[in-house]
């Protein structure tokens, strides 16, 4: 069988800025979008492939796999992406920030073409166990809140002290909070140019 791929502008950016000039936007919230045109591949085939690239994607996740429904061609999978920094320490504690990255990535397929969409993205600080909005998370965090208070306890010290210690490494934590973007983005970008090279090859049902 032979096909032609065209792939289309694999990200597409919308008209806003992109959040923190990274995240690309649709209507304020971080969204990515790619369509694939396949000649000459049906649905039922597209599907086939989509299924056996999520599994063999994600075979480690389960659960990954949220829903699916062939004759409506659609499937949809939430994972996630973990990100560990350190921006500093504090009479040679270090200071760690961990987050995880959930976001779905949902697939619409017809006959000779696929559309893949990467959207409600979620970021979770595995420290403080809260969920932060990528788009106001300087107005919502307070960058000592965790671990200001252990260190206090720790070294028996007064809140107010230690947070003035950690006022200094504010600039360093925002500047590596948006490296965590930028490699929060690649991955996203990554996953979905797997899928599109995916997409394309012949399964076992073709042969």
């Amino acid at each position: 069988m032979k096909f032609i791929l065209f792939i289309f502008p694999p990200i597409v950016v919308y008209c806003q800025e992109p959040a923190e000039n990274v995240f690309p936007l649709k209507d304020s919230v971080v969204y990515y979008e790619s369509i694939v045109d396949i000649d000459s591949v049906q649905t039922p085939e597209l599907f086939t492939r989509s299924k056996i690239w999520i599994l063999s994607r994600f075979k480690s996740q389960k659960g990954a796999l949220q829903a699916e429904d062939k004759e409506l061609g659609y499937l949809m999978i939430n994972t996630f992406t973990t990100d560990v920094f350190t921006y500093g320490q504090i009479e040679n504690i270090p200071l760690t920030f961990s987050s995880e990255y959930w976001f779905d990535m949902k697939i619409y397929i017809k006959d000779e073409k696929v559309k893949i969409v990467v959207d409600n993205l979620r970021w979770i600080d595995n420290q403080a166990k809260i969920e932060m909005s990528i788009l106001s998370y300087r107005s919502e965090y307070e960058t000592e809140s965790i671990q200001a208070l252990e260190l206090a306890r720790r070294k028996k010290k007064a809140r107010e002290k230690v947070r003035k210690e950690f006022e200094k490494f504010e600039p360093k934590l925002m500047h590596e909070v948006r490296k965590s973007f930028s490699r929060v983005d690649s991955e996203i970008r990554s996953l979905i140019s797997s899928f599109e090279s995916s997409i394309v090859k012949k399964s076992e049902s073709e042969f």
